[in-house]
């Protein structure tokens, strides 16, 4: 059961999402490629970071933008805001830092929030749709290693992922199967580390349980869920009375008097 989810989460963000990323840098060009009709301060430090970005610095590019937030010039300015995420797009696509990542989504949206004219708004919303799927695949990956730590990211970033599906589309039947299978997932990778061990470790199956009843909560007739949690709780009887069985044969001390 586990190998088949961890299929359907690397691949089902892809197939829900027509997403292709070598049209973003063709949508940004025609906002950047000609001259500002007003070359204020704000507007030619824009045509900077937009020459640097072109250049393919972005770390130059990265820099000039956080002098900009730290001097509060340009935090009413949604093309600010839509070029400095692609500038960290562009960053986490080569150095795939998590947080850089989370950084461009927070720009985007902060670009669509200032873009009352809904000039960037369409543009925006595919690049996070972008990017909040590698957020998902990287939860697939981190599922398979299976440690403590691997199962703690997946967590947090399941976390970021749901409330970015939520900004995009909170209706979404694509995210309602997307988060049954990584329910599903997730307990079956407790149930592997509860079973690491040569005691079963209550703990763990303690967190397969919970998320076998999160499955359920989201989808009562699923079958899957049904039956691991069923098993997960009889074979907790099972070992109980196997216990108690145990400690019945011990034999009774002796009286010394």
């Amino acid at each position: 059961m586990r190998s088949c989810l961890l299929t359907i989460l690397s691949l089902a963000a892809f197939c829900c999402f027509g997403i292709n990323p070598k049209h973003f840098h063709s949508s940004i060009d025609p906002l950047f490629s000609h001259e500002l009709d007003e070359q204020s301060e704000l507007q030619k430090i824009i045509q900077e970071i937009y020459g640097l970005f072109q250049e393919g610095d972005y770390e130059k590019a990265d820099s000039l933008c956080q002098n900009v937030v730290d001097q509060n010039i340009g935090s009413d300015s949604f093309l600010f805001w839509h070029l400095y995420g692609f500038v960290l797009k562009e960053k986490y696509e080569l150095d795939k830092e998590s947080i850089v990542r989370s950084k461009a989504i927070a720009n985007f949206k902060t670009s669509i929030k200032l873009d009352t004219d809904h000039t960037i708004e369409e543009k925006s919303l595919q690049v996070i749709e972008y990017l909040n799927v590698s957020i998902f695949n990287e939860v697939s990956d981190l599922i398979q290693s299976n440690t403590p730590e691997s199962l703690r990211l997946a967590e947090e970033y399941f976390r970021e992922y749901e409330l970015n599906m939520n900004y995009l589309d909170g209706e979404s039947s694509a995210f309602y199967q997307q988060e049954i299978d990584y329910l599903l997932a997730m307990s079956s990778a407790f149930q592997t580390l509860a079973e690491k061990t040569e005691v079963i470790n209550e703990d763990y199956i303690c967190r397969q349980e919970e998320y076998l009843s999160k499955a359920l909560k989201c989808d009562p007739e699923n079958l899957s869920a049904q039956y691991h949690i069923f098993a997960l709780r009889n074979n907790r009887i099972l070992r109980e009375i196997k216990r108690q069985e145990g400690g019945s044969k011990q034999k009774e001390p002796t009286d010394p008097n």
